[in-house]
């Protein structure tokens, strides 16, 4: 059977830049979208702001059966770049397990659109294993030297799975247990 469940983050992402710039507000990427943004300005071109949302409580969500499949898992992420969108070379997204990529990097289509959000997925890159470690990283590139804002709302998942046909198959503590049922 499958099933769904979509998830914001909690807690306050962590942040990190290759230059001397660095995010304001980082908490405010965290839960649904409220119009509250992390923000990251640079001027300086190649510069690269990171931040990372975590805390989703997708092994939560998911119960305690281990799930016969992680079909997919999309990101929503509500941004939008200030200025014109040639200020920047990208913005990507990409999973992560405990800040340990999972799969490539997405790149995202830059939107000046205060209400802009953009799905990305990934399909066949996260296992139940990831599940309680599952985390979204943003890396924002600067291109020329125009000062610009990226501004990042919320940073959400959809995780859909496929139940498992075996039933007393749990999941505790990073072990797995099989009990009878």
């Amino acid at each position: 059977m499958a099933a769904t469940a979509t998830l914001w983050a909690t807690g306050t992402p962590s942040t990190a830049s290759s230059g001397s710039d660095s995010w304001s507000n980082p908490a405010r990427a965290a839960g649904a979208n409220d119009n509250s943004r992390a923000t990251y300005a640079s001027a300086t071109n190649g510069e690269a702001g990171t931040i990372t949302c975590t805390g989703y409580g997708a092994d939560t969500a998911m119960g305690s059966e281990i799930p016969a499949s992680v079909d997919s898992v999309n990101a929503i992420v509500y941004y939008y770049v200030t200025g014109a969108t040639t200020r920047w070379s990208s913005v990507t997204a990409q999973l992560t397990d405990g800040g340990t990529p999972l799969g490539s990097s997405t790149a995202m289509t830059l939107a000046t659109s205060t209400s802009n959000s953009t799905v990305v997925p990934f399909t066949g890159v996260a296992a139940w294993s990831n599940m309680a470690g599952l985390g979204v990283q943003l890396v924002a590139t600067k291109y020329l030297t125009t000062a610009s804002t990226v501004n990042v709302d919320a940073v959400g998942v959809v995780v859909n799975w496929t139940a498992s046909a075996v039933t007393g198959h749990t999941h505790s503590g990073g072990s797995y247990l099989l009990t009878a049922g």
